[in-house]
């Protein structure tokens, strides 16, 4: 992930600059706060401490591993999240969060500012309908995905990211080659998909963009992003065309994962995304805020809900464990054995 400007931790990304940077004297490190939930994962929480800009960081001395971290819902039911290592806090008894409901994330890590933040994983209706082949060939087709998408009142953001399982298998050096397997292990890789939909648009700040155009049959390469603006509360049709590869032994396979993002995390990722900190011109005047949720500290605590459709060619539903999916199936590639 792309991650926060001014005082939090950047990658170090194999090239050097010199640059100038006076920082003010008595810095005091905030804590920062990392968590992305959803219903379909356990609450995890990440946490470090800022530090002001360096050319080089060791991330192992900034990671926050002594502190409280508690995860209410609105009704005052609590639990408290265990470290499990690297900074990294889950439940202890592998809870997840539900749709709709309110959570409040309280952490507390002495000396750092204690913090508070809250948001909610928002609810989320998208039911398959059909897939019909449009084109048939040795190398390549397209296929017609039609999905409905169930609004709730009030304003909902959401996202659509398209998938093909491919045949794939993990080289030597730890790289995952795709196209090609032996023992029947298989991964993800994006597919491109075009529609005429009328609300999605290329990018996440294209949405809040009212001046960003819509084109008839658009091609957005593997994902797209949307607001309820025009169809707030109701039912509607989305059909996608899917582009396909096509394999000796494993038929098309797609997943389409639909997302409806909490206000917080939609405007965490808006601000990330209006602000790349690896552009050249990072260090100009021009300044730029990324959001926070996270009162006393920085970072993001926001819920966002999946619906993934896992749908083959034929139309018939299927899971990741049947096709072997993952890294922990892949297997080493034939030729490097």
């Amino acid at each position: 992930m792309r991650w926060l400007g001014s005082i939090v931790v950047f990658l170090s990304i194999g090239c050097e600059s010199i640059v100038g940077l006076d920082f003010p004297g008595g810095y005091e490190s905030k804590l920062v706060v990392n968590s992305e939930f959803s219903p379909d994962s356990i609450w995890t929480v990440y946490l470090h401490k800022s530090v002001p800009y360096a050319r080089t960081v060791e991330w192992e001395d900034h990671y926050v591993t002594e502190a409280k971290v508690t995860i209410s819902n609105e009704d005052g039911v609590s639990e408290k999240l265990i470290h499990r290592g690297a900074g990294v806090f889950e439940s202890a008894l592998g809870l997840k969060p539900l749709q709709n409901v309110g959570y409040i994330l309280r952490v507390d890590a002495a000396p750092l500012q204690s913090v508070t933040a809250s948001s909610q994983a928002p609810e989320l209706t998208a039911v398959f309908h059909s897939i019909r082949a449009n084109q048939q060939a040795d190398a390549a087709a397209s296929y017609t995905f039609t999905f409905s998408l169930a609004d709730q009142l009030g304003p909902d953001r959401y996202s659509i990211v398209a998938a093909q399982l491919y045949p794939a298998c993990r080289s030597k050096d730890g790289y995952v080659r795709y196209g090609q397997s032996q023992t029947g292990s298989t991964d993800y890789t994006g597919t491109h998909f075009e529609s005429s939909f009328p609300a999605l648009r290329h990018e996440i700040t294209d949405v809040e963009d009212g001046s960003s155009p819509s084109f008839m049959n658009d091609d957005f390469g593997s994902y797209a992003y949307l607001s309820d603006e025009h169809f707030e509360g109701e039912t509607v049709e989305i059909v996608l065309t899917l582009r396909a590869d096509h394999f000796a032994d494993l038929r098309p396979y797609f997943r389409v994962v639909v997302t409806n993002w909490s206000q917080e995390l939609w405007d965490y990722y808006v601000s990330v995304f209006r602000h790349d900190p690896f552009y050249e011109d990072i260090f100009s005047e021009r300044r730029t805020t990324v959001y926070s949720n996270i009162d006393n500290g920085l970072g993001v605590f926001g819920g966002a809900t999946n619906v993934s459709l896992r749908i083959d060619a034929q139309g018939e539903t299927w899971t990741d464990a049947e096709l072997l999916v993952g890294a922990e199936y892949l297997a080493t590639c034939e030729d490097e054995g």
